[in-house]
């Protein structure tokens, strides 16, 4: 430091005094004026470390400082804003808005809200062809925020994996969830104009304050109550707190502005300051509420916005004074009062715009006249792309693209009469196919349970109350809120007040019908009792809340991927998940629903393998909710050279020996990879623009900035990993982060991650000497539960013998773990064995 401050002075005069005590100025020497960009002074200094050998230390001294100053000023390049960002004039990034897309109630135009159905074969398709546009359109993001329900999570995973973004971090919230219609969720328009009224369910559409009639006080009498939903009990913030919120009873357009106006300026306000590019996959009001906070256009506005599935709504923003706060850039192609503009061509804007608004139309029962539309319809200009109806996607998408799953037929059919829960879990998401059969047999295995709940329907009409964090909140009614709040205080006596309030809210027409109206409701809540067996319901939810609180820590190795197959080294390499991979992610999912198992949170690496196994085995369980934490350090080992090479030619080319130390010793590297192999993690811009744990390399910063002709500031990413390398990153994550955050939290944690890594946790795990660690293999797709108190591994079905854990595997997993001196005095011998190997090659 000393020596950086005396060669400051001379620098910032223009300066700097040779060996010979002679002045030199710029032109002549390492001198330069301070007055020049940073990245151009560094330059300087590196040209001067090669042809100024008698200042080679103090220039290297002036290099790391500078480095140091490069480093804390932050300057990276990002996809969507461009140009550089620094710390102290940091450019805003952009919003992207996109609305999930079709679900499978859309047509048989139900009312949704905190209801969670799934996206139907348009839907996916519509979400499929927003991705191709954004990524035609050379959009890239840095973070996402998404809601809780499965159709938005559903897109947003569609969205990212064709864009190759699933490594980014996902924030789901319950504050971006669809408006609550309260005690209409789940019926179909002419079933609501029916008991209340063509005036009355107009009304709800066009009013900011009027709310639906609520959700009765006891869960167990709505079939699509939110309390019911496990979800919201054991629902995280962005800093992995659980907080249980309780589900509004009901709400307006102006409760939906104020809860996504809280999220706006808590979450994704920071992150467009800090320069960040957000997605936000939402419904239809909360990216109405969000437009508003955005705008600040008039609220009357708000419900004429309409807002079709699948269509890009673009922010650009520029710092107020004082920087804290963001104006919308308006763009181009917008319309007052909006700043946003559409990514979409104008005849398929006026296409879909007719067809949304005759939709939302209907959905109100108001007629779908050109004068109706026109009073009720959304501002002119504000339409929407084609992308978002199955006509218009007939024009693009490809009929041969992969939608991830075939519903049968008769299963289409049903969810179009009746939605029922159990089905979506099955046949949801990439890679899950339910056939005609397995439709079949759940049809008829349902209708089986309602015929021995019938039986039982005087009781469950009185429900089985609701426990936990939820049982106060529905003693003597659920709390008068006008959005989901935290469970801190629960306010019950001001249920009567928000009833009363509901209920006078719908006008005259509603006042004179509240005999029909009460005959309506009491009608719904028999037909609910009849379809679902509450009492049954709410014993599973008990069982999977108490399964929560008995933590569990489940590990599993993705599914096999195309690399597998064929016999190839992976290691880093982003090979996706072959169609048996994606069977064996289901299927253990499957397994895991069995024994009643769900969890809290789910670590997992930045390879897409890893991550897709954790979506699908989240289907399967219905836990879409859940939140993932993705991190580099639960990557596969880095087999630097080998990485693409097959295993038998590499076996037959170096000798068996070689072979084994290089795949399955503790501590003998593979030879190192090219630093500029495409195989290399430097050169991929996943690690380049987010890995910030890791210190910089300078010979990597060195080479890349000769070779590049600028400034590149490289992190010392692995060039090649043994095993106990892969151990230097992974335990520590555990230690640190897993351990702490989730296990001493009491949480129930799923790791879906990679041989090799698995492999260094269990040795840590259960003390697994490293001259035995060799003996070991980890099968694909299969969930091994580690008991957290007793340290043991255990196997949900079947015996470890069944399974290829390798020689002597089994016992080193499921049988006598080996005492923590043992391990160490097995350390020492690996090495000096692997020594005497390495010295037998080289003779």
């Amino acid at each position: 430091p000393s020596s950086a401050r005396s060669l400051l002075l001379p620098l910032r005069a223009g300066r700097l005094r040779g060996c010979t005590g002679e002045r030199r100025w710029p032109s002549q020497h390492f001198g330069f004026v301070w007055r020049y960009s940073l990245p151009w002074s560094l330059f300087v200094a590196f040209r001067q470390i090669l042809g100024c050998p008698c200042h080679q230390h103090t220039a290297m001294r002036c290099v790391v400082l500078l480095l140091s100053i490069h480093e804390a000023t932050a300057l990276r390049f990002r996809g969507l804003s461009g140009g550089k960002k620094g710390l102290l004039n940091t450019p805003p990034g952009a919003l992207v808005l996109v609305r999930h897309g079709q679900t499978v109630w859309d047509p048989s135009q139900r009312f949704t809200g905190w209801a969670d159905p799934d996206l139907s074969e348009i839907g996916a398709r519509q979400a499929k062809a927003v991705a191709a546009s954004l990524k035609e359109s050379g959009y890239t993001f840095d973070i996402v925020h998404t809601s809780v329900m499965k159709r938005a999570v559903h897109t947003t995973w569609l969205l990212l994996k064709e864009l190759d973004l699933i490594h980014l971090a996902v924030y789901k919230s319950w504050q971006l969830n669809e408006r609550s219609y309260g005690a209409l969720t789940g019926q179909t328009v002419d079933d609501v104009v029916a008991a209340y009224g063509t005036d009355a369910v107009a009304s709800w559409r066009r009013s900011l304050d009027l709310r639906p009639p609520p959700f009765p006080a006891d869960p167990a009498q709505h079939e699509f109550h939110p309390a019911r939903e496990v979800k919201y009990r054991r629902w995280q913030d962005r800093l992995g707190a659980i907080r249980p919120v309780t589900p509004p009873p009901s709400e307006s357009l102006r409760d939906v502005i104020e809860r996504c106006g809280a999220i706006w300026r808590s979450d994704i306000l920071p992150d467009l300051l800090e320069g960040k590019d957000v997605l936000i996959v939402g419904h239809g009001n909360t990216i109405r509420a969000l437009m508003q906070a955005i705008d600040n256009f008039d609220e009357e506005i708000t419900p004429e916005l309409e807002i079709p599935p699948c269509v890009p709504l673009v922010y650009r923003f520029q710092r107020l004074p004082g920087g804290s706060q963001l104006a919308p850039v308006p763009q181009p192609s917008a319309t007052p009062p909006l700043s946003c503009e559409f990514l979409a061509e104008e005849d398929e804007l006026e296409r879909a715009q007719e067809l949304v608004r005759r939709i939302s139309m209907a959905r109100y029962g108001l007629a779908a006249s050109p004068m109706r539309a026109d009073e009720h319809g959304s501002l002119p200009g504000l339409e929407s792309n084609a992308a978002s109806t199955a006509a218009a996607f007939g024009a693009r998408a490809a009929p041969e693209l992969d939608y991830g799953w075939k519903a049968s037929s008769a299963a289409r059919a049903d969810a179009d009469v009746e939605w029922r829960p159990d089905y979506f879990p099955t046949s949801s998401l990439p890679g899950l196919e339910a056939n005609a059969a397995d439709a079949a047999a759940l049809s008829k295995e349902s209708k089986q349970e309602a015929q021995r709940e019938q039986a039982q329907r005087e009781e469950a009409a009185r429900g089985t109350p609701p426990h936990g964090a939820l049982a106060s909140a529905f003693e003597d009614g659920a709390p008068a809120r006008t959005a989901a709040v935290i469970v801190d205080k629960v306010e019950s006596k001001a249920m009567a007040s928000t009833v009363e309030e509901s209920r006078t809210a719908v006008g005259a027409t509603a006042k004179a019908s509240s005999a029909a109206t009460h005959a309506a409701e009491k009608k719904a809540a028999e037909r609910s009792v009849e379809r679902m067996g509450v009492a049954a319901r709410w014993a599973a939810h008990a069982a999977s809340k108490a399964q929560s609180q008995n933590q569990t820590v489940v590990i599993i190795r993705h599914g096999k991927t195309e690399h597998n197959k064929l016999g190839l080294f992976t290691g880093w390499e982003d090979a996706p998940l072959a169609m048996e991979g994606r069977e064996e992610a289901t299927a253990a999912g499957q397994l895991l629903n069995r024994h009643g198992y769900s969890f809290d949170v789910v670590y997992t690496s930045w390879l897409s393998r890893a991550i897709e196994t954790a979506w699908l085995v989240l289907a399967e369980i219905d836990c879409l909710w859940t939140p993932i934490h993705k991190s580099w350090r639960l990557n596969e080992r880095m087999y630097g050279a080998l990485t693409g090479l097959s295993k038998k030619k590499t076996r037959a080319q170096y000798g068996d020996v070689q072979f084994k130390l290089w795949r399955r010793s503790y501590n003998t590297k593979p030879p190192p990879v090219d630093s500029f192999s495409p195989h290399y993690p430097g050169n991929d811009q996943r690690y380049v623009l987010n890995v910030k744990d890791l210190r910089i390399s300078f010979r990597e910063s060195l080479v890349r900035s000769l070779a590049m002709g600028k400034i590149c500031i490289h992190r010392k990413l692995p060039r090649s990993e043994s095993l106990k390398d892969c151990m230097d990153r992974t335990i520590p994550y555990w230690v640190s982060c897993i351990e702490p955050a989730a296990i001493q939290s009491g949480k129930s944690v799923l790791i879906s991650s990679s041989e090799n890594a698995i492999r260094g946790l269990f040795m840590h795990l259960l003390n697994i000497p490293p001259e035995r660690i060799a003996e070991i293999e980890i099968p694909n797709g299969l969930p091994m539960v580690y008991d957290y108190k007793s340290k043991q591994l255990r196997l949900l079905e079947g015996d470890p013998s069944e399974f290829n854990f390798g020689k002597g595997g089994a016992e080193l997993l499921f049988g006598h773990a080996p005492g923590e001196d043992e391990r160490n005095e097995a350390l020492s011998t690996t090495a000096a064995r692997e020594g005497v190997a390495k010295e037998q090659l080289l003779s």
